[in-house]
Formats: C-alpha cells, sequence, structure tokens
C-alpha cells in the first residue's frame, strides 16, 4: 500500500519532531527556549496537530485520555489565567498541552492505515539514533576540551571535582535521561550482540560525562523492577538480567564517584528539603496550588521547582489536577504493558526519573514515547478490528 501525499507527509513530521528532540531546548533563532518559546519541536508539534485534528474526535478506544486531556486544558487554562505570571505560567501551559497532545494523537492515527509497524519501527529506530547522535557530540565535546582547550557548547564547572558537559541541553539531568531512555529502547530492542554492547557503552560513557546521575540510577531502578516482575514468571533470561544490573550498578558507583566526589555522588542535593517545603505550601493551597510558571514559583516561594512530578504539581496545580495528570500518564504506561511493548522500559526509566528531577513534563521526549505506544497501541487496535471484519465477513 503507497502512502498518499498527505501521509507521506504526515510521516515525515513525526520523524522530523523527533529528530528535533535535542534542540528543543533553543528557540528557532539559536537563543534559549525560555526567552523564546518557539522551537522546530514546536513548530513540528504545531503541524502535526493541523494534520491529525480530523483523527482527534471521541472514539470508543480514547474516551478516558480524551476526558483527561479536556479536564486538563480546562482546569490548566483557569489556573494558568489565575497565576502569578501570566506570561510565565502559559508557557508551562504549553508544555503540558504538547505533553497530553502527542499520546492522544498517536492513539487516534490507528483511524489511518499508513501508520504500520513498519512505520513504527522505523520511528522507534531514529529515536534510538538520534540520543546516539546527542551521546557521540558529548564524546566529542568533552574531546575537545580536554584534549585542545576548546570550550563549546554548555560546559558549567561545578566544585572542586565536577566539570559538566550538556552539548546544546542546560538542564544535565535532561540530557542524562535522554540518552538513557535510547540506552533502554536500544537493550529491548535488539537481540543482545557485540555493536549493541559498543553502543550500550559509548551512551553510558557520554552519561558520565554529562555529570548528571539521575539518568543512569533510574534506568537501573527499572531495570531492578523490570526483573523482580519477571522473576516471577521463573524466565531464565530475567536471571541472566541481574549480573548485568550489578554490572551497571558497579561500574556508575565507580565512575560518577571518580567525576563528582564520593562526598556529592551520595548527597542529595537539598531536595528533601525542597520536598518538605513544598508540601508546605501545598497545605495552604491543596485545592488549586499557588499557579503555574517556573520563575513565578521562586518568585512566591523563593525556592526552585521541586525535584518530584508529583509534589511539584500538587504544589503548583492542587490535587484535583495532578490526579488526573497522574491517572493519564498511568493510563499510557498500563497501555504499553497490556502490548508488551519494548517502549514500557524507557518509559518507566523517564518516570522514576521524574521523582528525581524537575518538570519533567516538559522533557519533550516523554510525550513523544507516549505518542509511540499510542500508535503501537492503536496499531492494536486496528489489527484486532481487521480480524474481527475478516471473521464477520467469512460466515456471512
Amino acid at each position: 500500500m503507497r502512502n498518499s501525499k498527505g501521509n507521506g507527509a504526515l510521516l515525515t513530521t513525526l520523524k522530523l519532531l523527533i529528530i528535533s528532540l535535542p534542540i528543543s531546548f533553543l528557540n528557532i533563532f539559536g537563543g534559549q527556549y525560555g526567552e523564546i518559546p518557539i522551537s522546530w519541536f514546536n513548530l513540528f508539534f504545531i503541524i502535526l496537530l493541523v494534520m491529525t485534528l480530523k483523527y482527534l474526535i471521541i472514539s470508543k478506544y480514547s474516551r478516558s485520555l480524551l476526558f483527561c486531556v479536556i479536564c486538563l486544558i480546562v482546569l490548566g487554562s483557569v489556573l494558568t489565567y489565575f497565576s502569578h505570571n501570566l506570561i510565565d505560567a502559559a508557557k508551562q501551559f504549553l508544555n503540558i498541552l504538547i505533553f497530553v497532545f502527542l499520546p492522544l494523537i498517536g492513539y487516534q492515527l490507528y483511524k489511518t492505515k499508513y501508520i504500520t509497524e513498519t512505520e513504527i519501527i522505523k520511528l522507534k529506530q531514529i529515536y534510538i539514533n538520534i540520543t546516539i547522535v546527542t551521546a557521540v557530540f558529548i564524546l566529542f565535546q568533552y574531546a575537545l576540551h580536554r584534549v585542545l582547550g576548546f570550550q563549546t557548547g554548555n560546559i558549567d564547572f561545578m566544585g572542586t571535582y565536577r566539570i559538566a558537559y550538556g552539548f546544546v541541553f542546560n538542564d544535565y539531568s535532561f540530557l542524562s535521561l535522554f540518552i538513557v531512555s535510547g540506552m533502554a529502547l536500544l537493550y529491548k530492542s535488539k537481540k543482545f550482540n557485540t555493536s549493541q554492547l559498543l553502543l550500550l557503552s559509548l551512551m553510558f560513557a557520554a552519561c558520565v560525562i554529562s555529570s548528571a546521575r539521575t539518568g543512569i540510577i533510574a534506568l537501573i531502578l527499572a531495570l531492578v523492577l523490570e526483573a523482580l516482575l519477571s522473576l516471577t514468571k521463573i524466565k531464565i533470561r530475567s536471571v541472566l538480567k541481574l549480573p548485568f544490573i550489578a554490572i551497571l550498578s558497579i561500574a556508575t558507583v565507580y565512575f560518577f564517584s571518580a567525576i563528582r566526589g564520593t562526598e556529592e555522588f551520595l548527597n542529595d542535593s537539598g531536595r528533601i528539603d525542597g520536598y518538605l517545603q513544598a508540601m508546605e505550601y501545598f497545605y495552604s493551597f491543596p485545592i488549586t496550588g499557588i499557579g503555574l510558571g517556573v520563575r513565578s514559583y521562586k518568585d512566591l516561594t523563593g525556592l526552585a521547582i521541586p525535584h518530584n512530578i508529583i509534589i511539584q504539581y500538587l504544589v503548583q496545580t492542587g490535587i484535583i489536577f495532578t490526579v488526573i495528570l497522574i491517572f493519564f500518564i498511568l493510563k499510557i504506561f498500563r497501555d504499553s504493558i497490556k502490548i508488551n511493548s519494548n517502549l514500557t522500559l524507557p518509559l518507566l526509566t523517564i518516570l522514576l526519573g521524574g521523582l528525581f528531577i524537575p518538570d519533567i513534563i516538559n522533557s519533550r521526549y516523554l510525550p513523544i514515547i507516549g505518542m509511540l505506544i499510542g500508535l503501537e497501541r492503536g496499531l492494536t487496535i486496528r489489527k484486532l478490528g481487521e480480524k474481527y471484519e475478516n471473521i464477520t465477513s467469512t460466515y456471512k
């Protein structure tokens, strides 16, 4: 079946959206996204949204997701309007809209027969490739700085030991979690071989060079959870994962202690104090929160955004918005398990990472993973529908 021009453009837009992930934290003029929140990622998202509007109608397969999206849009709009700084709040609300719409688009694209299993595999491979390219640029940046003394991209000198290399990323934890999500997908996509081991080692090295521990630790926790759940099924493959997890854990402790120093590696970086102080504000405004806006949060509280997705949205948006948001995320996670998707481990890794870094909704790659799961779920639905049609036509 050949793609029409329209559907060819749709697939191209999906690919460009994924390819633009590394530069999504820059605006289209090369400056910081916070200054002008117009990135190539956002533009491709808008194009995709316009192209898929005809598919975004109520169906029995997406009513719960659509209900969540409508509630989050309505509540988010109200919270944005009454926030401390309307412009700052609108920037964060834009990221929330992207986060909820991309998975919904994925779920609804089952209505076009041009999104095939082969195309979904290609989109996943593009995601893996772009994380590998990002890792290579980190290593290149490191080599230029260490060998030639040439400083390019984002480099921060933090304390006695720590030098953080970020390529175009300002948030090094976001960077490490992005690379690690690609590692998780690569690990689940192919049978283990030498080339895969080399790529995983390269990506691990890039995470170490970034000096951000969040990504690798989140991956280790996700692998442990996956192994423990798999052990109940008594599979040999599950047992064989344990030595791999042990080696990864030892390597993580060794290299990050060397990069950051043992004391700083074990330090919580003030996260727990931030959680406790944030919850005090939540107790004062449990229904509405104190409002959206990353800068507004600091202006109102004197604190940085909590490094935890649940606490952050509780204190910013209140309990109702947060419960709906968490339900939306869990619905996607549940569907990935139901269809036995190899995206489950990357999603779990990102969500675990989101418990230790701020504003994971703003990561861009989390909604992309949600969209890919939606595409897989939609494909499963379409296959079941076609199978049912074939059975009924046989007995007519």
